[in-house]
């Protein structure tokens, strides 16, 4: 009996604490936030599965408070109704050039068959957000200057919530389209660490202990912090989600062997600055692996 009550009081304050928060999702690249009782941006951080300590980055506030606002500052329903707190509601997905039938002549059955299985699960992924209320953005064609921009402009702006590529990779870097030097290397991207991050390519994850990849805004190459599997953790938020292939080769038997790893907060000096910024500091553009 006194566990039964345990359970039932558990269960009421779970209902209450999630009944607080809502998100009107309408398919705009931003949604807005409503407060039914007093919580905390900590509170709204952890719902999203976003990082509370960047809240400056992906809360919009309109218009902005006289203060600014840090993770325990309290959204009060007064305050909401006056501010009305913007988060990401844009979820991406890109498709690069190996679901393309055009590019897979000559491959064979296996990598045709590859190709068709990750177009239809990505429109199939991208359907399912449209009906949860999401912006989404779909692109067949995604080059690696598409996938660079969702991961920077998009954050810098406070509107992305996911991004899925679908396409080549190689050693973590992904949309290579058979060169590395044109694709996306892992490393810090995002201005804030995002809830989801789906990267189904060769090796998205592959371990990256013996490379040396770019990390820090001033194009100092780092390795690997102790216990870190990928750079692409650092895109994500410690309550968000990574997927992705540890396989090198991935073929239509190992499409189901997807490994989901949690995000990692960067050190501050890893956190990239605005795009202007960065090309003021004269920060290259790629480097690529040695």
């Amino acid at each position: 009996m006194r566990h039964a009550l345990f359970i039932a009081v558990l269960f009421s304050f779970v209902w209450q604490t999630s009944a607080e928060i809502t998100i009107d999702r309408t398919g705009q690249p931003t949604t807005v936030v409503r407060v039914d009782e007093p919580t905390t941006v900590r509170e709204l951080g952890h719902h999203l599965r976003l990082n509370p300590d960047e809240a400056h980055a992906w809360l919009t506030l309109t218009p902005a408070p006289d203060e600014p606002l840090t993770a325990d500052s309290p959204l009060t329903p007064g305050f909401v109704e006056t501010h009305r707190p913007a988060v990401p509601n844009t979820a991406v997905f890109h498709l690069g050039s190996a679901t393309r039938w055009s590019t897979l002549a000559g491959l064979g059955p296996p990598r045709e068959a590859f190709a068709v299985f990750m177009l239809r699960q990505a429109r199939r992924e991208a359907q399912a957000k449209r009906d949860a209320g999401y912006h989404v953005v779909f692109h067949e064609s995604a080059t690696a200057d598409d996938t660079r921009h969702a991961l920077t402009n998009m954050t810098h702006n406070g509107t992305l919530a996911e991004l899925s590529f679908f396409g080549h990779g190689d050693r973590g870097i992904i949309n290579t389209t058979g060169d590395p030097l044109t694709g996306v290397l892992p490393k810090r991207h995002t201005a804030y660490g995002l809830p989801r991050l789906a990267l189904h390519t060769c090796g998205s994850l592959h371990p990256a202990g013996s490379l040396t990849l770019t990390l820090d805004i001033k194009g100092n190459t780092r390795r690997l912090p102790p216990n870190t599997a990928s750079h692409w953790q650092f895109n994500v938020a410690p309550h968000g989600q990574l997927v992705g292939y540890p396989q090198q080769d991935v073929t239509p038997i190992t499409l189901g062997l997807t490994l989901t790893l949690p995000g990692l907060r960067p050190h501050p000096k890893f956190t990239p600055k605005p795009p202007a910024a960065r090309l003021q500091a004269g920060v290259p553009a790629a480097i690529p692996p040695r």
